[in-house]
């Protein structure tokens, strides 16, 4: 079960860091290695709930959208998609990818099986590009928070939101294009 942290402070004062957009992930990670030791509910005196609320809040800002909402108050408007482009790119590959999924499922014969890998390994190369487009996208993005956190703390909390949507966006897309990947290379 995930804890939703109530505010701010709570996930990064658990770690006792600057709460910013980009933390210091070096001291972050320190940090949550020795209190996730101490906390361990193998450790002698360990806490088994102290120990999973360290971990969510490393989760936690260890991605940048959920850090974003956090800093943003928690509330990100919902409806923004995020990049116009990529959205038709990747829903554009993923109709590709998934018409290439059925043909090989229902191809029966020699000639419809050979038809249908050459469809997937189309439908590859589509991924590879729409993949190459996310890379491209969310190099942009850690600019924008490179940006942010260069302003810190005169930024706006619609500012960290809209970045926030746009980072979840991005994620959500590149986990189907790797689910679509897998499976036409492991159907």
């Amino acid at each position: 079960m995930r804890r939703k942290f109530l505010s701010v402070t709570d996930a990064f004062s658990l770690f006792g860091i600057e709460a910013r957009p980009i933390p210091d992930e070096a001291g972050l990670k320190e940090r949550y290695l020795r209190e996730s030791a101490a906390a361990h509910p193998d450790a002698g005196g360990g806490d088994a709930g102290r120990f999973a609320e360290l971990q969510e809040a490393y989760r936690v800002l260890g991605d940048p959208a959920s850090r974003l909402r956090l800093l943003a108050g928690g509330d990100v408007p919902a409806g923004k998609l995020g990049s116009p482009e990529i959205f038709m790119l990747v829903g554009g590959t993923m109709q590709a990818a998934n018409a290439a999924l059925l043909a090989r499922s229902s191809a029966t014969t020699a000639l419809t099986r050979a038809v249908s890998a050459a469809e997937c390994r189309a439908a590859v190369a589509k991924v590879a590009q729409a993949l190459e487009a996310i890379k491209e996208a969310r190099a942009r993005l850690d600019a924008r928070l490179r940006e942010l956190n260069a302003r810190w703390p005169a930024v706006e909390p619609g500012e960290l939101a809209g970045l926030a949507g746009d980072y979840a966006f991005i994620g959500k897309w590149e986990a189907q294009l790797r689910e679509a990947e897998f499976k036409l290379a492991h159907g």
